[in-house]
């Protein structure tokens, strides 16, 4: 896969390569069997899928062709039974009464269900104060039932539930609330290329409205029997952003959408713009009307994307001011090389938004830029880099941070490999950061992470977070049980050698210890 976005995923085949409309794929990550997809869109040489959760790297086998040809080889050959015979014989066959057989559906059903539960448990310790300790334990699901009664109408469900233990007297996040329970989604919809009016309903994710999130209500379009250019609306109500939890806020509007191909020679390959105008309201913050539009461009070896949202708050300022604004620009010029520059500006923000506690939004906006790069030298030895800057316009204070990493992919054979890099900040928080990590595999089945890093943090104003220097580690292991079920162990350390520069004088360190189960079905 090329490239994936929230909804769908670019393939770099199509049907020359033997791709079909509809055609259900199986799709592999790791070698290990991750869910379907969906082809959705198709080209020559390229097409689009949807549903299955894809990753960028995950890939698909191609339909076998061996026999397409071996049918067009039989198709030349003269007909065993002339036509009048198979007429006479599909007329008697249609008119033969067949008994009717009870059919209960749970085969269909599986066959057309993918799902993923995680239960986990994680434990925070920090020594020597017993009131920093907390722990929490989780529950992640999913479920997609695709096809439901052979309707054409999917069903895709999301949910987090969490319950605290012990927990720190400070946080940030609902600090106050021991159990959680996160709904992210829980929608009906009909969104395939063969149903020219598409729609969802219940707690959705809208498709091809950029900046609209979480909405429990009801979207509706109609799209040309290609699947390229989309148009509808939109209606409902926004749940909290801290919680999820159902609220007074609405929002609605229009939205459009189109998607443009292009042949393989020429260096037009895919564009995609999308658009939405709507209005939204809730306590705090009044009427605000808005509107946001993106683009996306591949040329080539190039990509160029970019959009924007402009809104007007009647209750926060009687002009229209530019809320956000982003633009993106890759290359890709070889399969082992590529850069990237990356633009973000955030306008101000409206009071009522903040979730977290003790946060106000800024009133003038922030700025931030990020450049990176990586290439594969040859097949064991890569790099990569990065680096950026924030300015906050609200308090003039600006960080500016780069990285690097050398990675040695094949150090240990085909067992693994061995990278090392660091980090550096410098502004409103100096920071430095060294490491060396280690990925392995035993087996078919278990997959090793190891780290270890050195990292010093000095605030320019160390009042709320200390100075402080530290060594850390970091464990992981996943390992497969069964074809349906794996486990996943992870494990944190930070051991503190200097605070506010002194060495301290009770030994303390950070400890964070993790275990999940993953069930697939």
């Amino acid at each position: 896969m090329q490239f994936v976005t929230e909804k769908r995923a670019y393939l770099d085949r199509g049907a020359k390569d033997g791709l079909a409309a509809k055609q259900q794929m199986q799709l592999f990550r790791g070698g290990r069997a991750v869910g379907s997809c969906a082809i959705e869109t198709l080209a020559d040489h390229q097409a689009t899928c949807v549903g299955g959760r894809p990753r960028t790297g995950d890939s698909f086998r191609l339909p076998s062709r061996t026999g397409t040809k071996k049918r067009e080889r039989l198709a030349a050959l003269p007909p065993l039974i002339d036509e009048e015979t198979l007429r006479r014989r599909a007329v008697a066959v249609s008119e033969a009464p067949y008994d009717k057989v009870d059919f209960t559906g749970l085969r269909v059903l599986a066959a057309h269900t993918h799902g993923e539960v995680s239960s986990a448990f994680t434990v925070w310790h920090t020594a020597p104060d017993p009131n920093g300790d907390y722990s929490v334990e989780e529950l992640d699901g999913t479920v997609q039932v695709y096809d439901l009664g052979a309707s054409g109408v999917d069903f895709n469900a999301a949910f987090t539930a969490m319950r605290w233990g012990s927990r720190a007297t400070i946080g940030r996040f609902q600090p106050t609330q021991q159990s959680q329970f996160y709904l992210w989604e829980a929608e009906f919809s009909k969104r395939r290329t063969d149903a020219k009016t598409v729609f969802a309903v219940g707690r959705i994710w809208p498709w091809h409205a950029p900046g609209l999130t979480l909405l429990d209500g009801v979207q509706v379009g109609r799209h040309n029997e290609e699947g390229t250019v989309e148009g509808g609306v939109y209606a409902g109500l926004v749940p909290l952003a801290s919680s999820v939890a159902p609220s007074t806020a609405w929002a609605s509007g229009i939205y459009g959408a189109l998607v443009e191909t292009g042949s393989k020679k020429s260096a037009f390959r895919l564009a995609r713009e999308e658009a939405r105008v709507g209005v939204w309201g809730g306590p705090g913050t009044g009427l605000v009307a808005d509107v946001e539009a993106l683009a996306q461009v591949w040329l080539g070896a190039w990509s160029l994307g970019g959009g924007g949202r402009a809104l007007r708050a009647t209750d926060a300022t009687p002009n229209t001011v530019i809320d956000r604004g982003y633009l993106d620009l890759a290359a890709r010029p070889t399969t082992t090389f590529g850069i990237g520059l990356h633009l973000r500006y955030f306008g101000p923000a409206l009071p009522a938004l903040a979730i977290l506690q003790g946060v106000t939004p800024s009133p003038t906006g922030t700025f931030n830029m990020l450049a990176d790069a990586h290439w594969e030298l040859a097949s064991w030895l890569g790099a990569s880099g990065s680096g950026g800057l924030n300015q906050d316009r609200d308090t003039g204070r600006s960080l500016g941070y780069g990285a690097a990493e050398l990675r040695l992919p094949r150090l240990l054979g085909g067992a693994g490999g061995f990278s090392v890099g660091g980090e550096l900040e410098e502004g409103w928080l100096r920071g430095r950061l060294l490491y060396a990590q280690v990925g392995t595999r035993i087996g078919d089945r278990v997959q090793i992470l190891a780290r270890i890093s050195a990292s010093s943090s000095e605030y320019e104003i160390p009042t709320l977070a200390p100075n402080v220097d530290e060594i850390g580690g970091f464990l992981q292991l996943d390992g497969s049980l069964c074809t349906w079920l794996r486990v996943r162990a992870s494990s944190l350390i930070r051991v503190p050698f200097l605070l506010q520069g002194a060495t301290p004088w009770d030994p303390t360190f950070g400890l964070v210890v993790g275990i999940s189960l993953i069930g697939t079905f």
